[in-house]
């Protein structure tokens, strides 16, 4: 009689443990929200040469003529070491984000890579889409690989990890947390 409520018991308690040592954010406090659209933000310490547009000194700037004479996207490329680099693409020239990496060389120039896309709501707040980059394909996950917009900023970070790093990030799973 005692031994199914026994196994109950255990398969919950094992269910619990399983549910904490993932690493779970549901009852921690102070995690913030990745749904959360942010205010629109000015990154410090980027510039561009003297003959750049106003425009494309603040991306993120949302005036209504700003947005409808744009038909470029910005990239934001941060090497390890260096500092960050802004330039203006022309739309017609890399509609994705594929075509954007090919365009600018950073596929040879970074074996690997984070990339991370910046587009203006409709309400003026920017929303942040993550993309994942294959390193041993050279390539951008067919599903990531968005259609760029006016004004979109493409951040590129360089990343040092290596193949036994992430094998070891794999590896030790929700441990590492």
């Amino acid at each position: 009689m005692w031994r199914p409520v026994t196994r109950s018991l255990l398969v919950f308690s094992c269910g619990v443990c399983l549910f904490a040592a993932s690493g779970c954010s549901l009852f921690r406090a102070g995690v913030p929200d990745i749904f959360v659209a942010e205010p629109p933000q000015h990154l410090p310490g980027i510039e561009e040469p003297a003959s750049a547009s106003a425009l494309a000194m603040d991306p993120l700037a949302s005036t209504d003529e700003a947005v409808s004479n744009a038909t470029s996207c910005y990239i934001e490329i941060r090497a390890l070491g260096k500092d960050p680099k802004r330039i203006r693409m022309s739309l017609e020239d890399a509609p994705n984000v594929q075509a954007v990496l090919e365009q600018t060389g950073l596929i040879k120039r970074f074996k690997n890579m984070q990339i991370e896309l910046s587009r203006t709501a409709p309400n003026g707040t920017r929303h942040k889409m993550e993309i994942h980059y294959d390193a041993k394909k050279d390539h951008v996950a067919s599903l990531f690989d968005y259609a760029l917009h006016p004004n979109d900023l493409l951040v590129v970070r360089q990343e040092s990890m290596t193949s036994f790093d992430e094998m070891m990030k794999k590896l030790a799973g929700p441990l590492a947390r």
